[in-house]
C-alpha cells in the first residue's frame, strides 16, 4: 500500500450568522460576518501546507440551503487553488446545504467530486500513478435525510486499497445534534471500511480507533455553546495501513466562558479591576486570535445585593465593554451573566416549612429528575398552550446547561423576592 496524507474536515458551516451576538462595534461586526470565510481559508492554506494528496469535506458546506452567491464563489475559488496544486476534493452535502435545494450552478474544477444523493458513489485516488485509496460517499437529497444510508455503503475487498467513507450522520446517539441518519459506532465499524470521515456533529469526537471512525468539528465556533480551537484533522497513513491524526485549529474567532466567584470580592472596583486584568490576560494567551466571550459571575458575598439589582447586568457589560475597547486583537463580550446566590444556608432555610422552603425543594427535585427538560416541560404546560408563549419558550432550542441556568434563575428570584418581604 502506498502512503498518503489527506485532510478530513466537516461543517465549514460558509456564512453563517454568529448566534447570540448584535455587535455595535464596526470591527467587530465585520470580523463575526466574515469569519466561517476566513476559516476555511485557512483550510485550504493549510492543504498546500501540508501538501495533502486529497481532502474530504463531510457535509455542511454552506449554512442554509439558500446559500449566497458571494459564499458558493468562495468555495470555488478556494478548491480551484487546490485543483492548482493537483489536490483532490471530495464533497457530501449534509442538512444544511442539501442537493435538491441548489440555488444557484457552478462549474466545479478538475478533481472535484461532489457525492450524488441517489446511491452512494465511490471515487478512485491514486498515489504516484498507483491505486491506493477508494472514497465512498452519498449526499443529503433533502434536509430532513430519512433514509437508512448507512446501508448503502458497501467496502471493496482489496487489501491494497485503503477504504474511506464519507457520511453526514449522528453515530452514538450525540446530543443536541439532530438524529440524521441515526447509527452506532459498532454498525460503522463492522461494515469494513478503514476510516470514516463523519460529519453533522460540531465537537471532535474520535468514537473508534480501529478502524478510526472520527468527527473532526465544525472549522469556526458559532456561538458560546462552542468554545475551545476548531479545525480539521490531518490523517497520515502508512504503507501498513497504520492511521495517524494530527488536529490543526483553523478558527479565527474563538468562544470562552470566564467564571468568576465574588467570594473574595468586598468592593464593586475590585471585582472590576479582576474582570478587565482578566480579559488582558485572555487576549495574550490567544495571541492574534479575537475572542468572544461570556462572563458568569458565581458564588456568593456581598456584592450580591448590588449585582442583582435592576439593570446591573446590563451596568457592567458596558462598563466592561468600554474598558476593553483599546485590546488588540480584541476581545467581546457578549454577555456578563449574573449566577451568584444569596448568603443564605440553604440546608437550614428548607426546613423553616414556609413557603420559601417548598419551592427551594421544589427546585431540587426538578434537579433530581432524569430529564430537567420533561418536568420543566410538565410544569410550564398551561403556557404552552398559548401559542405565542410556545414559540417564545421552545425548548428544544435550549441545551440542558441553559435549563439548569433558568431554574437557578428562578430559585435565586424567589429568595429575593419572600426574603426580602419578610
Amino acid at each position: 500500500m502506498k502512503s498518503f496524507r489527506f485532510i478530513h474536515a466537516s461543517d465549514l458551516h460558509l456564512g453563517a450568522p454568529f448566534r447570540g451576538i448584535s455587535a455595535e462595534q464596526g470591527d467587530v461586526a465585520s470580523a463575526l460576518r466574515d469569519a466561517t470565510l476566513k476559516a476555511y481559508e485557512n483550510l485550504i492554506e493549510l492543504c498546500r501546507r501540508k501538501k495533502a494528496n486529497f481532502v474530504v469535506i463531510a457535509g455542511d458546506v454552506y449554512n442554509a440551503a439558500d446559500r449566497s452567491i458571494k459564499t458558493q464563489l468562495a468555495f470555488r475559488d478556494g478548491l480551484a487553488s487546490l485543483a492548482l496544486k493537483g489536490i483532490e476534493v471530495f464533497v457530501a452535502h449534509g442538512n444544511h446545504d442539501p442537493l435538491q435545494e441548489w440555488i444557484a450552478s457552478l462549474s466545479w474544477p478538475e478533481g472535484v467530486h461532489v457525492f450524488g444523493s441517489t446511491e452512494v458513489e465511490e471515487f478512485t485516488v491514486k498515489i504516484d500513478h498507483v491505486d491506493a485509496v477508494r472514497v465512498y460517499g452519498i449526499s443529503y437529497g433533502t434536509k430532513h435525510e430519512n433514509r437508512n444510508l448507512l446501508k448503502k455503503f458497501r467496502a471493496d475487498k482489496d487489501p491494497a486499497i485503503f477504504r474511506i467513507s464519507v457520511l453526514h450522520c449522528n453515530c452514538g446517539g450525540q446530543v443536541g445534534h439532530d438524529p440524521y441518519v441515526p447509527c452506532t459506532v459498532r454498525q460503522l465499524v463492522e461494515t469494513g471500511f478503514d476510516y470514516w470521515a463523519l460529519g453533522h456533529v460540531h465537537e471532535r469526537l474520535e468514537l473508534s480507533a480501529d478502524p478510526h471512525v472520527i468527527y473532526p468539528g465544525n472549522t469556526q465556533g458559532l456561538s458560546i455553546r462552542e468554545q475551545g480551537p476548531r479545525g480539521c484533522y490531518v490523517v497520515d497513513v502508512d504503507e501498513a495501513g497504520e492511521v495517524s491524526l494530527e488536529f490543526c485549529p483553523l478558527d479565527v474567532i474563538r468562544w470562552k466562558t470566564l467564571e468568576m466567584d465574588i467570594e473574595n470580592f468586598q468592593t464593586l472596583d475590585a471585582l472590576d479591576t479582576f474582570i478587565t486584568d482578566t480579559l488582558e490576560t485572555l487576549c495574550e494567551q490567544e495571541g492574534d486570535r479575537p475572542v468572544v466571550c461570556r462572563i458568569r459571575l458565581t458564588g456568593s458575598g456581598p456584592l450580591y445585593p448590588g449585582l442583582g439589582r435592576v439593570g446591573a447586568e446590563k451596568d457592567l457589560l458596558s462598563r466592561v465593554r468600554d474598558t476593553v475597547l483599546k485590546l488588540e486583537p480584541f476581545v467581546y463580550v457578549e454577555k456578563v451573566e449574573n449566577l451568584c446566590r444569596p448568603e443564605l444556608d440553604l440546608a437550614r432555610r428548607k426546613q423553616e416549612g414556609d413557603l420559601l422552603a417548598e419551592l427551594l425543594k421544589i427546585s431540587d427535585e426538578i434537579r433530581e429528575t432524569s430529564s430537567v427538560r420533561s418536568e420543566l416541560e410538565g410544569c410550564l404546560s398551561e403556557l404552552f398552550e398559548n401559542p405565542g408563549m410556545r414559540k417564545r419558550l421552545d425548548l428544544d432550542e435550549i441545551d440542558d446547561a441553559e435549563l439548569h441556568q433558568s431554574l437557578d434563575s428562578a430559585e435565586r428570584l424567589c429568595i429575593d423576592l419572600l426574603e426580602s418581604s419578610g
